[in-house]
């Protein structure tokens, strides 16, 4: 499979899970610039195996979408909701620019 083909595979699945709660996260975030570049809406995947408490959350090149900067640490981390969790949970990560790339 080309890279092109991957790239428009992971923007169509990060795509598919978005809903009208993310729609409402973005809107609390739209004054706050996210930080590395990035934009709100954006489609990533995860550079690595996200991980909390030693416990795998998102795998390594996971399809997400950017909601924008985090309400608690808007200055270095990212809010990303992924198309899919390994916890099982639906919820959306904080994370560092360094942690996800943009899917071109």
């Amino acid at each position: 499979m080309k890279i092109q083909e991957v790239g428009k595979k992971l923007k169509e699945e990060a795509n598919s899970k978005w809903t009208f709660e993310e729609e409402a996260e973005m809107t609390k975030r739209k004054d706050l610039p996210v930080p590395a570049g990035y934009s709100q809406g954006q489609a990533v995947i995860a550079t690595k195996d996200l991980k909390a408490k030693g416990l795998v959350i998102v795998k390594q090149a996971t399809a997400g979408k950017v909601l924008g900067a985090s309400l608690k640490t808007p200055e270095t981390r990212i809010t990303v909701v992924f198309a899919k969790r390994e916890d099982g949970t639906e919820g959306y990560l904080n994370v560092l620019p360094k942690e996800i790339e943009a899917v071109k």
